[in-house]
C-alpha cells in the first residue's frame, strides 16, 4: 500500500548515500510536507544536494524557489543561476 512515510525512510537513506535522485525526491517531500512536516528550508538543503551533482530537475526547482522565495530570500540573479 501506498506509504508516504516508509518512501521517506528509504529515500533518505539513499540521499544520505549521496544519490541524486533521492536527494530531490526528499527535497520534493519536504517541499509539499508529504510524509514529513512541510518544511521550505529543509527541501532547498536536499534540493541543493541533488542540483549540486548536476540533477538537472533539482536546478530548476532551485531557480524556481529562489525566484519565489520559497526556502530562501527571494533573489532573481540566484534563480538564473
Amino acid at each position: 500500500p501506498k506509504d508516504a512515510v516508509k518512501a521517506v525512510e528509504w529515500w533518505r537513506k539513499a540521499a544520505e548515500q549521496g544519490y541524486a535522485e533521492a536527494q530531490f525526491n526528499l527535497g520534493v517531500t519536504y517541499y509539499r510536507g508529504e510524509g514529513v512536516p512541510m518544511d521550505a528550508v529543509k527541501a532547498v538543503e536536499w534540493m541543493r544536494k541533488a542540483a549540486e551533482q548536476g540533477y538537472a530537475e533539482a536546478q530548476f526547482n532551485l531557480g524556481l524557489m529562489n525566484k519565489k522565495g520559497n526556502g530562501v530570500p527571494k533573489e532573481a540573479e540566484k534563480a538564473m543561476e
